[in-house]
């Protein structure tokens, strides 16, 4: 993995497979937090970043529930076309990669990875790596604004 990711003439989208399987093989290897690391880095680069304090993941957690919560009401999850772009599909393993990490390192941001997800998920449609996210924002739709109808539905798309 090491030797395709230090090739400077390979551009990124092209390593971004590469970067899965390394991050995987680390975790495994119980470097869970290097994992981590590394894949926020590779996220970093295509402007999907994280807050790092807790005030601040705080704060952008209620405003993207908000957020999530009138997407759901201005589309429906079921006219959502299926994810083609390639890069943007491995983008999203990385993504739900970090869920893991981030739940394994009890890393405050995991909410925010898992609505970016969404997001990215009304934007660039359903990928295999939509459904986690489904079932969660409905968590916390019904835990968080107790919205209980809002949670139900998405976890019916999930």
């Amino acid at each position: 993995c090491k030797t395709v990711i230090s090739k400077q003439k390979i551009p990124l989208k092209h390593k971004l497979e590469v970067y899965c399987i390394l991050v995987v093989g680390m975790a495994d290897s119980s470097r869970v937090a290097e994992a981590a690391i590394l894949t926020i880095e590779v996220l970093s680069k295509y402007d999907c970043v994280f807050p790092k304090t807790r005030v601040i993941i705080s704060a952008s957690f209620i405003a993207n529930l908000f957020l999530l919560k009138r997407k759901l009401k201005s589309r429906n999850p079921c006219t959502l076309p299926t994810m083609k772009d390639d890069t943007r599909m491995t983008l999203m393993n990385l993504l739900y990669l970090f869920t893991h990490f981030s739940y394994i390192l009890n890393d405050s941001r995991m909410p925010l990875v898992m609505i970016r997800n969404l997001m990215w998920t009304y934007k660039y449609g359903i990928s295999a790596y939509s459904a986690p996210s489904f079932a969660t924002a409905g968590i916390m739709l019904t835990g968080v604004l107790d919205d209980i109808q809002g949670g139900a539905v998405f976890g019916q798309h999930a």
